[in-house]
């Protein structure tokens, strides 16, 4: 895994897959964190947001979906 972010709350890793999960976001916290990914609109025409429960982590897919994700991860980054 390459890690693309990391600071007290968060951690961000590519997993350098194509299938499966294409990248993980790790809460580091005892609370849950409110991710939010502003750059890319999704098909609904939402913004990406995720929430990561408490010390848990989520699976960025390795879809359309999945990429358009990772992408606006690497762009902007923003969490509550």
């Amino acid at each position: 895994m390459r890690k693309i972010y990391e600071d007290e709350k968060i951690v961000i890793k590519e997993t350098g897959q194509d299938y499966d999960f294409i990248a993980t976001v790790e809460n580091k916290t005892g609370e849950d964190v409110t991710f939010c990914a502003n750059d890319v609109v999704a098909a609904d025409g939402s913004f990406y947001q995720f929430v990561i429960p408490a010390n848990d982590w989520l699976g960025i897919l390795a879809d359309e979906e999945g990429r358009a994700q990772l992408k606006a991860i690497k762009g902007v980054l923003q969490y509550e």
